[in-house]
């Protein structure tokens, strides 16, 4: 018969588990809490089922019948659904694929007969030295079994009880957990983010010194031009948010006043890169709100793409956003993957240039940024240690917990924040709400004048507030109902499993 639910004291849900009531801590069982914690003697099970739980067959067992007289022909066949503990795993028979479980306690007589017949060379299981010097339960005897019988039930110094010693057999081998556990998937997206962030690692490690060197070449070309002037390198490359074709973003600085304007001193620097043969495909972008000038640097297997600047551009703040981007950076450890991950699927779906409405990657650090502070005020991250045991064949996650005035108020993977991420802003309205990460963030309603319907009317822009210049909107991308409509479509597809190799390509 499966194990009967029971009510405690407390209204607390539990059911008979097949470990004696002797070696189950009874305070734990009722009330949910011990006093002595981990230094308690007795064990702490949970064993409430609740409405609507779903339980996997790896993770149940059997109740066993509380009589001990019981024979063992008559030890009824467990239930498929009958949860217990833990500690308790199935253990699988050596002569059948069925799986045998603890048996009443052999007669005296017996006992003594597998007491004197020992023999060290005998292939017969025995227990271990760890468990039968266990302290905080009954110590198990060490004698052996006949090779039908498991051990999780021995005898306990002829008092008749049955405790709780560690299995001879071998475990099952671990199985794909069903896809409907919800906490499962979100470990599943997580080892997905985890290694879509070390797959990039990896080749940024080897981009770097080619970096390096289209660095080191353009900044001695702008010295032979301006000795007063240097190379600076910002953006994603700088704060270590960047993807392997990203391009380099470097600007001119100058330690004197430049009166020469910054169009004129691109197309000097233009004509010295075409005499170059280190640069290819240069192109100088005159009518951009801050001029840009492109190039290629071909030394290279595979070439650089750098964006060149100059810093006494009005309205240039690259070097200051560098340095709020920096401080987010190390202050929340969950900004990095999240960026990378959303950047890597704007770009797979080009949707990542802002000059062609799309979302640039500062806008969406900021966004972010903004999303990570309404999780929590602060956040740390700790990879998560897996039990030898109950957890064998899982990989360990990073798992984040945020904190608001001192106290835990979420805590999960890289996976439900990305879940979480996309669900927000799938049905954020950013025609009437916009976004600002100044003193600790806030969403705030948008002016009404500013969403005035115009003819003809155009569509709802992202407005995301610059914390470097008071009232000025770093989104303005008005194909923000493209990229709601990729990430509702992404959110599905991550949903029913689909790798993120397959959704970002």
């Amino acid at each position: 018969m499966p194990a009967a639910p029971q009510t405690t004291k407390h209204n607390r849900l539990r059911t008979c588990s097949a470990l004696p009531a002797e070696s189950i801590c009874q305070r734990f069982a009722e009330t949910g809490a011990c006093k002595f914690g981990y230094r308690c003697r007795n064990l702490h099970i949970i064993d409430g089922i609740l409405n609507g739980d779903m339980i996997h067959p790896t993770t149940t067992l059997p109740a066993v019948p509380a009589s001990s007289n019981q024979d063992e022909n008559n030890v009824p066949s467990p239930p498929q659904f009958a949860r217990v503990s833990p500690a308790c795993p199935p253990i699988a028979a050596e002569s059948s694929n069925c799986v045998e479980w603890p048996l009443p306690r052999p007669p005296p007589s017996s006992t003594k007969q597998l007491a004197a017949s020992r023999n060290p060379r005998l292939s017969k299981p025995r227990l271990s030295g760890d468990d039968a010097a266990n302290k905080g339960h009954a110590a198990a005897s060490d004698q052996l079994l006949p090779s039908n019988v498991t051990c999780d039930a021995v005898n306990n110094q002829g008092d008749g009880q049955q405790v709780l010693a560690a299995s001879l057999l071998p475990l099952p081998p671990p199985q794909e957990p069903p896809v409907f556990l919800g906490y499962n998937m979100h470990r599943w997206l997580a080892h997905e983010i985890e290694a879509l962030v070390h797959q990039v690692d990896v080749k940024m490690h080897t981009a770097r010194d080619k970096q390096r060197r289209a660095t080191m070449k353009l900044s001695g070309l702008v010295r032979e031009l301006w000795p007063h002037v240097t190379v600076e390198v910002y953006g994603s490359t700088h704060t270590q948010l960047c993807l392997p074709h990203s391009d380099v973003d470097c600007v001119l600085v100058s330690s004197k006043t430049l009166t020469t304007s910054p169009v004129d001193m691109l197309e000097a620097l233009m004509e010295r890169l075409e005499a170059c043969a280190w640069a290819r495909h240069v192109e100088l972008l005159r009518s951009a709100r801050i001029p840009i000038l492109k190039l290629h640097f071909v030394k290279c297997r595979h070439p650089v793409k750098m964006d060149v600047t100059c810093g006494h551009s009005p309205g240039h703040s690259g070097m200051e956003a560098r340095g709020v981007v920096d401080q987010y950076r190390m202050a929340m450890p969950a900004l990095r993957p999240l960026v990378i991950v959303l950047k890597s699927h704007l770009h797979a779906k080009g949707l990542n240039a802002s000059y062609s409405g799309g979302l640039s990657s500062y806008a969406l650090v900021l966004m972010v940024v903004r999303f990570l502070q309404f999780q929590g005020d602060v956040h740390t991250a700790f990879k998560e240690e897996l039990e030898p045991h109950t957890d064998e064949g899982r990989q360990p996650c990073v798992i984040y917990t945020f904190f608001r005035t001192g106290m835990v108020v979420w805590q999960g993977t890289i996976g439900m924040l990305l879940l979480q991420f996309l669900d927000l802003h799938i049905h954020f309205d950013f025609h009437r709400y916009g976004m600002s990460i100044a003193n600790g963030g806030e969403y705030f309603e948008i002016d009404p004048a500013a969403t005035a319907v115009s003819f003809p009317p155009v569509s709802p822009m992202v407005y995301i507030m610059d914390p470097l210049r008071y009232n000025h909107n770093i989104g303005n991308s008005f194909r923000i109902h493209e990229i709601v409509h990729a990430w509702r479509v992404w959110r599905d597809q991550i949903l029913q499993r689909v790798s993120l190799k397959e959704t970002l390509t």
